[in-house]
């Protein structure tokens, strides 16, 4: 689980919540992230609060209490983080309801421990090759940025700030033209 920052789980049953983490430490036993436990959305967004660079595996489940998780990671998408969504329900019926969104697997309660497994180390396969496609940056407002590589448009160097633009955004950071080059694809031209 090198490549994964966090775990968090949203279940309105605690007993869930500490299941989970029972069985995920019990499959990765050297694992060494910290794994959040949420009662409520609400307290899910306070964990995520300044995590949008960090890459995560988020269990939701479909059915809270008053609440609907798919909804919920609907809204998360939107942030365009590299958060990973794992969707939990007791209700197979509503597993329909989950293409409103993309998550990377699901889960039905009682959770098998086999399905765990098979779906946390595709997400981990996936978040692999996804930072091989990442370009890890230091901002010029300090911290570090990670820029998936495809939505680069362009790069432009101004004495030694670098200004990487996006589909979405522009991210300063600073440093030499001829560096960042070499640590992009062969389909950039310099």
């Amino acid at each position: 689980m090198n490549s994964c920052d966090f775990i968090a789980v949203l279940d309105d049953n605690a007993e869930i919540c500490s299941l989970l983490e029972k069985k995920i430490s019990a499959l990765f036993p050297d694992l060494s992230i910290p794994f959040y436990k949420c009662s409520s959305y609400n307290s899910l967004e306070e964990i995520l609060s300044g995590k949008e660079n960090k890459t995560g595996i988020i269990f939701m489940d479909i059915i809270l209490d008053g609440e609907n998780g798919v909804d919920h990671v609907v809204e998360l998408q939107k942030k365009n983080t590299p958060w990973k969504f794992v969707y939990i329900t007791g209700y197979p019926q509503m597993v329909s309801d989950t293409f409103h969104s993309t998550p990377s697997g699901i889960l039905c309660k009682p959770i098998d421990d086999e399905h765990l497994l098979d779906t946390l180390l595709r997400i981990l396969k996936d978040i692999g090759s996804e930072e091989t496609n990442t370009l890890t940056v230091q901002i010029v407002k300090n911290g570090v940025q990670k820029i998936p590589v495809h939505k680069i448009i362009y790069v432009e160097s101004n004495l030694r700030i670098l200004q990487i633009h996006t589909e979405t955004e522009t991210i300063s950071t600073y440093g030499r033209l001829s560096e960042l080059a070499s640590r992009l694809p062969d389909y950039f031209i310099h």
